[in-house]
């Protein structure tokens, strides 16, 4: 079983630096756009051919798995499990305060390795991504043998790179973020995560 995970692209969440992790917000930006049309034509050749696409349900990952399936006249359907880490009493705020807590815990979580930290009233990483690789298991069962691109968040995503899945190169951990419309695939070999490769864009 074969999976390319990708960030959605460029929203205005990201522009405002809004935290928007749930509810029907912040669509993505005019280059958000472009970034998806670029990242839908580039997958096919990084990926190969593919079942389907699975989204977040977050507006931001589901225009740009709309792109995307549009471009690969694929099949796109939503799981709430890849949703983005809940923040919690952080969300909908841009203030600098925000981000300091917000920072803080980011820390802890991927420099400390302290993955049971958690933002006041939202998820740890250790919960974000047990939720994120439990839909990944659900789609093994029910689509076994498929190759699919999950399109989703960069904490979840980066969580989930660092912490289950082998031989992830040292420049992902020394970056600390994924952005817009990266791709990465994996592929699951017996009950392991293997690392297969990255891809960026240029837009």
């Amino acid at each position: 079983m074969e999976f390319l995970l990708v960030r959605h692209a460029e929203s205005y969440s990201n522009t405002d630096r809004v935290f928007s992790n749930t509810g029907w917000k912040h669509g993505l930006t005019p280059k958000g756009f472009r970034q998806a049309e670029e990242a839908s034509k580039a997958m096919l050749g990084f990926f190969g051919g593919f079942s389907r696409i699975y989204s977040s349900p977050l507006r931001r990952a589901y225009e740009t798995a709309e792109v995307m399936a549009s471009g690969n006249g694929v099949e796109h359907r939503v799981l709430a499990e890849l949703g983005e880490i809940s923040v919690g009493r952080l969300e909908g705020r841009s203030d600098p305060d925000s981000w300091l807590i917000h920072n803080a815990v980011w820390s802890r979580w991927f420099r400390l390795g302290d993955t049971e930290a958690r933002l006041p009233e939202g998820e740890s990483l250790k919960q974000a991504v047990e939720r994120f690789m439990g839909a990944l298991g659900r789609l093994e069962e029910e689509e076994d043998g498929s190759k699919l691109v999950i399109v989703s968040h960069g904490g979840v995503m980066l969580g989930l790179l660092l912490g289950m899945v082998y031989d992830v190169p040292g420049f992902i951990s020394r970056r600390g973020f994924i952005s817009n419309c990266d791709m990465i695939r994996i592929v699951k070999e017996k009950d392991s995560y293997i690392y297969r490769g990255f891809k960026s864009i240029s837009t």
